[in-house]
C-alpha cells in the first residue's frame, strides 16, 4: 500500500439566506492509503464524502458542508512518514514582466 495526499473542495450551503460576500468554500487535505492511483482517487472520494456534515449556526441558519470535488491526489514518495515529510506540493508559474518595475521612490520636484 502507498500513501497519498488528497486535496478536496467543500462548499458551504445555507438554507436561510445568501451571503453578500459569495459562497464560502474550504480546501481539505486527507492522508489515505491505496494500492495505486486509481484506487487512491476512489478512496479519496469515499473519505471526503464521509466528512460532509450539517449544523445550525449561531445565527440560526442551517449550514451544510458538501463535497464539491476531489481536486487532486498525489502519491507521497517518502519511504516513511515522519515529522517534516513532504506530503503535498503544487507547481505554479508566475508571469514575467517585460519591463522590470523599479522599487525606488520617485523624486519630487524638479
Amino acid at each position: 500500500m502507498n500513501w497519498y495526499t488528497t486535496r478536496c473542495l467543500f462548499k458551504s450551503m445555507q438554507d436561510q439566506r445568501r451571503s453578500r460576500d459569495g459562497q464560502l468554500v474550504e480546501y481539505r487535505y486527507f492522508l489515505i492509503q491505496a494500492t495505486d492511483d486509481t484506487s487512491a482517487v476512489h478512496r479519496a472520494w469515499k473519505i471526503a464524502k464521509s466528512k460532509e456534515h450539517t449544523y445550525v449556526s449561531d445565527s440560526g441558519a442551517k449550514v451544510t458542508w458538501i463535497l464539491a470535488k476531489v481536486l487532486d491526489v498525489k502519491e507521497i514518495l517518502a519511504k516513511e512518514l515522519v515529522e517534516g515529510t513532504e506530503v503535498y506540493y503544487t507547481y505554479s508559474q508566475t508571469k514575467t514582466q517585460s519591463k522590470p518595475e523599479s522599487h525606488r521612490p520617485k523624486r519630487s520636484g524638479g
